[in-house]
Formats: C-alpha cells, structure tokens, sequence
C-alpha cells in the first residue's frame, strides 16, 4: 500500500490510499486500485495502516497468488480514526474487483444479521476458503464468532463462538491465523470485563479445529492485536507465540507484565523468549513462526535508543540473537528513528518480508515518515531493498 497525502485544517494528513503489486525483486510493479480523496484501499479494517508499527497482518494473497482480498474503506481526512464504511472485495492480478464478498451496503456497520466484518485471512494451499470474525476492530458484539466463506460468497459457515458464563462481559473476534496445513485457526477472544485489572486489552486465546469448530484454549489473559503483537501459529498447530498480558505468565522468573512466550501445545511447555539479559523484547508488530515452530521473529526496541530492530529466537528459549541493522544512516542530531517491522516469512522460514519505517526530525515541524519493504535473509541479516510503501503480504510459491 502506498498514501495519498494531502492537507486537512492546515496540516499535512493521508488523505487515501492505493494497492500496488510488485515481484519481491523489485521490478513488475503494477497499480492495482486508484487514489482517491477518502478512499482508502487497504489489506483490513486496521485504523492506522501508515502511521504506526503494530498492524496485524492478513494473508490477503489465495493458494495460488493470483488473487487477493482488500477493503475499500472511506473515512475523512485520515485513517487515523475507526473506518465507519467500507466494503471487501476479491480482486485478480490485473487489479480487476469482483463482486463484494458480502451482502449489504457496509461492511463495517452491524446488517440485519447483526454481523460486521473484520479479520479476514485467507487459507492456505487445500483451503480456498476465508476466515473472519464479526467483530470491526475489536467492538464489542452480543456474539462474537468466527466464520468461514468461500471466496464467491457463497457457502458460509459459522465455525466458533466465543461463550462466557458472565452477562456483563462483552467479547470481541481478533488476530485471526491459519496453521500452514490448513487444519488450525489461532483466534484472539478480546473481553471486557468490568473492574477486571487487566481489562484495558485483556484476550483468551484459543486455537480452533477447522474441521470440527472445536476450541483449545491456548492461554488466558494476553494482550489483544489491538494493543500489542498478534500470535502466531506453526504449520501443523502445534507451537503458538503470543504476548502475555500478566506478569510471571510463562516464567515466574520474568516479571515484566507484557513478554513474548512460546508454548507447545503437545506438552503444555511455555518459555518466555527474552534477551540474553533476561529482559523483556519491549515492541510491537506481527510475531511470526518458522513452519515447524523452532523459531520466532520478534521486533525488539535497543535499549536508550529510537531503534527497534529484529529478533530471532528458539522457541525453546535456548538461542536468541538480532538479524537487522538500520536500514538508512540514521543521524542522531535529526532525531532520526527506525523501526523494523516484520510481515511474511518464506515457505522454508528462511527468508523474511519486512517494513522498515524511517521516522525523520521526530517532534519538529519539518518531521516525516517513510516505509521501505525488504526481504531479509534470516541466516546471514542481509536486507535486499524491494521499493517504498507498506508492504501486507507475500506470496511464494511452496516448492
């Protein structure tokens, strides 16, 4: 995605927004939707797709790559508040829409059927099929669920729904991740509840049989997408990464209240992945998994410093070192800040498609912003630069 930018009430604001396409070496590049005053054509729901580093990440790509989802989503001046309308459509590899995925005149807006729509995320290869919850940006709904589609809008399911035993706690569908085999979903179950000490952006997090519907709660208490990292899930369902949300939750040795922890879901194992030092990876951004769950991808803020760089770990906790380096010559006496932010890995978990946001004069009136996209080779660090914009999602073909 790349802004448009323009000027609200004397300020420059993004004004709209436009999806592009482009081989991960950098050529082939194709518009695939127009700019617009107020039309934003963006991968979700997500309020802040330009101007912050903590987006979950759909898979907007089908099986075969030759398609993709996108949200075409109006709102004035900036993206910076909720989408109050929008509506999701399947488009091909020229840039040609289909008809919308779903009935009605607004996908963000509760229908008949009290449904909206957010979280989409396309299944992989032996799917075809796309999951979603009904819950816009982590509101509140009387039933919060999730449900399966087709990509023509026809043969849909509903798969699970969140319950509680509690009529005054509210529930809300986010971070929703397909295992790799098809067989998995990892969904977010946001709760408010009332006088709850972590109520401000407290989840269950459950895994979901897609055959059956049936859930497997993962953990209890951890930090929704909406206010930290999303989770991730490896490619037969059996390791998860998430953030904790509750001091001491995988290791009563580290107390910080927000850490990234891996947990087997086979022997119940949970490890707090941490610095050499025992300190928490302070950040935000997508968590990803190699396809068999022995390792994470974690952003992590350098200490005293406006950097946040990348992490690999061993979701054993036995290993943990960094993998990226500044992008740009960053210059102190400019207030110059980056962060790395990472979106896709490789079928082989060796290669990594990431942002880079280069945030420059940070707190003067000559302050800017710019996102570049690379592929980052995880065994050696090496970043080969791909273009500017802010890059959703990456389609490679499985060997």
């Amino acid at each position: 995605m790349r802004p448009l930018w323009g000027t609200a009430d004397g300020f420059p604001r993004v004004t709209g927004s436009a999806i592009f396409s482009i081989g991960d070496d950098g050529f082939g590049e194709r518009q695939l939707t127009p700019f617009a005053d107020d039309v934003f054509n963006v991968s979700d729901t997500w309020p802040q797709p330009f101007d912050t580093v903590e987006n979950w990440n759909t898979q907007a790509f089908s099986p075969s790559g030759n398609y993709s989802l996108f949200l075409k989503g109006n709102n004035p001046y900036s993206p910076a508040q909720n989408f109050t309308f929008g509506k999701y459509y399947v488009m091909d590899a020229q840039g040609r829409r289909m008809p919308p995925l779903f009935r009605g005149a607004n996908d963000m807006a509760p229908g008949t059927d009290g449904r909206s729509y957010s979280y989409l995320t396309w299944g992989p290869a032996g799917t075809n099929r796309i999951a979603y919850g009904n819950s816009v940006q982590g509101k509140p709904v009387c039933h919060a669920c999730v449900y399966l589609i087709n990509p023509n809008g026809k043969d849909e399911r509903k798969l699970w729904c969140a319950h509680d035993d509690y009529p005054q706690h509210e529930h809300a569908i986010e971070g929703i991740r397909w295992s790799g085999d098809g067989n998995s979903l990892l969904v977010y179950d946001d709760i408010t509840r009332p006088g709850h000490p972590y109520d401000y952006h407290s989840a269950n997090l459950y895994r979901i049989n897609v055959a059956t519907g049936a859930a497997k709660l993962v953990q209890t208490n951890v930090a929704a997408p909406q206010y930290g990292r999303g989770g991730d899930v490896s490619y037969d369902g059996h390791e998860v990464v998430f953030e904790t949300n509750v001091p001491g939750t995988c290791d009563p040795h580290v107390t910080d209240q927000q850490v990234v922890c891996a947990k087997n879901l086979r022997t119940g194992q949970k490890v707090a992945l941490v610095s050499p030092e025992g300190q928490a990876l302070l950040g935000g951004g997508q968590m990803l998994l190699t396809p068999d769950g022995s390792q994470a991808v974690l952003m992590g803020v350098i200490a005293n410093t406006g950097v946040a760089e990348l992490f690999l770990a061993s979701t054993d906790g036995t290993a943990i070192r960094q993998v990226t380096r500044p992008c740009v010559p960053l210059d102190p006496q400019a207030l110059d800040e980056e962060a790395w932010v990472p979106v896709r890995l490789s079928p082989d978990g060796t290669r990594l498609l990431a942002n880079c946001y280069v945030y420059q004069n940070e707190g003067t009136p000559n302050a800017s912003q710019q996102v570049r996209m690379y592929i980052i080779n995880l065994i050696d660090g090496s970043a080969r630069y791909i273009a500017n914009g802010l890059a959703y999602d990456w389609h490679v073909p499985s060997t």
